[in-house]
């Protein structure tokens, strides 16, 4: 039997059509192959992963996966501690440690009853973090604030004063080192806002770049207390004025007043 010209023409389009679903579906059928054989595990395969997942977080090398996502800011937020002044308003000090990043530190804030003093203390653990913190919401600053006069005692370590906007890594932090005397005398220091240097998180702004940056008082919502793996410069801190290992720390904060032009 002979096919019209039309009908051939048809019978061709069909086979072409036919012939494009068939190297689909052969295509399809070779991914499902390979899938099965060299992507998706067997099932001993995924017995293995998961049991090997569980000995890494009881071992606590995934540790600091979990310390970030058990890490509940909001809490340490509503339980902050009243105390000292600032342009006579009370400051309300939460903490805020390495294990926002998945850290081992831990701040313990105590207010004495009797003199008001903050003692910024607690244990600071270098295994997997490296920094802990107390931070205070302030009221507005005048324009004309050039330094922070603090009153403390120390205990040897080198800490740093922060100021912030309160918007987070969005805007630098201002932070000037703090070095300490291991005394139970009172310690006295003048820091002067034009040496307080900008940092993003744990990076430093370079030398080069430091002119595009200006600390504006008024701007200022937060100040802070700091003892980290590096000073203000971004340089490390060192060993014999910060600590290595799991070390206790202790910072007591007498008053904190501003100096006007």
């Amino acid at each position: 039997m002979r096919l019209s010209s039309a009908e051939s023409k048809d019978n061709s389009k069909i086979g072409s059509q036919y012939s494009f679903l068939a190297r689909k579906v052969h295509c399809f059928f070779i991914i499902v192959f390979f899938c099965s054989v060299q992507i998706v595990p067997s099932a001993a395969k995924r017995s293995g992963i998961f049991s090997n997942f569980k000995k890494k977080i009881e071992s606590g090398s995934m540790g600091n996966i979990v310390r970030m996502a058990k890490y509940d800011r909001a809490a340490n937020v509503a339980n902050a501690v009243t105390s000292l002044q600032l342009l006579n308003q009370d400051l309300k000090w939460h903490r805020l440690d390495d294990g926002v990043m998945g850290g081992s530190s831990e701040t313990l804030q105590v207010c004495t009853a009797i003199d008001g003093f903050l003692n910024f203390q607690g244990t600071l653990n270098t295994n997997g973090g490296g920094f802990t913190s107390i931070r205070a919401p302030i009221p507005t600053l005048s324009d004309d604030v050039s330094a922070i006069r603090l009153r403390f005692r120390g205990d040897g370590k080198t800490y740093k004063v922060l100021l912030t906007n309160g918007q987070g890594f969005k805007s630098p932090s201002w932070q000037i080192d703090l070095p300490t005397k291991a005394s139970k005398s009172s310690q006295e220091i003048v820091l002067p806002l034009n040496l307080f240097r900008p940092s993003f998180g744990p990076r430093t702004v370079s030398e080069k770049d430091l002119a595009k940056y200006k600390l504006i008082p008024s701007e200022m919502k937060e100040i802070g207390f700091m003892l980290s793996l590096k000073l203000s410069d971004g340089t490390s801190n060192p060993e014999e004025t910060f600590g290595t290992g799991i070390f206790d720390f202790s910072l007591l904060l007498e008053s904190i007043d501003l100096v006007e032009n």
